[in-house]
């Protein structure tokens, strides 16, 4: 009896070692602590065009869309989804809850992020950026993560006296259900990058060099890194989901402060013209009505705008 007992306690103790040398598990919080940094890094240097081209403008419809999808990952990944992989003692009511509230909030941010950018290159059009939202997050949120959620089976370390840190799975993706929410994801996408290279097709068409529009389609067709996310294997696709949900919403966001940015430094050159032009004065000269009609005076000065 003494003997199975300390069998056991090396037995836990050698798989203890192996747990925390990460060679049972792949090391997903390594990536997702990348992807978060990255994302604040972004955030802090984008903040002084935020500042100036969003806070500073009126509350509309369009300001209130690019806050949720640019704060929700400080939410769904830099925090649900650093607490699901580091806090210690998880009870695992709270590990089946955590992957869903972090993965919905998750599509509603890519969802946001890349009808925003739809929404820009197409002219405002409510109706194909609403259409987008509903699908986007109908399909890949709410049926698919609840799916994939639903198929997640943890197991709690402590019982059997290991110690590590986060919610640990011992199953996921019950039959072919991360298939198919990669699939419709990976089909969405497509969706919105087509509908987005049609508009770049037309003013290429035109033959119209606009500095906006080079701007505008240098962060749209960004769109492509979500061919890399469905490239790997499964268990490769879970090490990535956070990097390329931050990546969404770091490069919808340039979208539209580079455009702001764009456009107000077209206005403030305009401005620049209009101001140079209007301290051209052009004199006009008329006959003097006295009798000295050799001498001239001007009569007006007139600003061209």
């Amino acid at each position: 009896m003494a003997d199975a007992a300390a069998k056991m306690a090396a037995t836990l103790a050698f798989a203890q070692k192996i747990i925390d040398s990460g060679s049972l598990t792949i090391r997903v919080p390594y990536v997702d602590m990348a992807a978060c940094v990255i994302f604040v890094w972004d955030y802090i240097l984008t903040f002084e065009l935020e500042f100036e081209h969003i806070w500073k403008a009126k509350w509309n419809v369009i300001k209130v869309v690019y806050l949720v999808q640019r704060y929700l990952p400080f939410i769904d990944s830099c925090y649900l989804g650093m607490y699901r992989q580091l806090a210690y003692h998880i009870p695992l009511k709270e590990c089946r809850i955590l992957p869903f509230a972090s993965g919905l909030t998750s599509i509603v941010g890519i969802s946001l992020a890349e009808s925003f950018r739809v929404y820009a290159v197409w002219a405002r059009n409510k109706y194909i950026a609403m259409g987008l939202i509903i699908v986007g997050m109908v399909l890949t949120g709410m049926a698919g993560m609840s799916i994939y959620a639903d198929s997640l089976k943890f197991f709690d370390l402590s019982t059997v006296g290991l110690n590590r840190p986060g919610c640990f799975v011992i199953a996921a993706g019950g039959g072919n259900s991360i298939v198919l929410i990669w699939t419709a994801l990976m089909a969405w996408n497509t969706l919105t990058m087509v509908l987005m290279l049609i508009p770049g097709y037309r003013v290429y068409r035109t033959g119209i060099k606009s500095e906006l529009w080079s701007v505008l389609f240098k962060d749209v067709l960004s769109i492509l890194n979500i061919i890399f996310a469905t490239n790997p294997r499964p268990a490769l696709r879970v090490v990535i989901t956070v990097l390329e949900r931050t990546l969404h919403t770091v490069l919808a966001s340039r979208v539209t402060l580079h455009m702001r940015e764009q456009v107000t430094r077209g206005r403030e050159k305009t401005a620049a013209t209009e101001v140079e032009l209007q301290t051209t004065r052009i004199n006009f000269y008329h006959p003097s009505k006295q009798a000295d009609n050799s001498t001239v005076q001007p009569l007006s000065s007139v600003l061209v705008v």
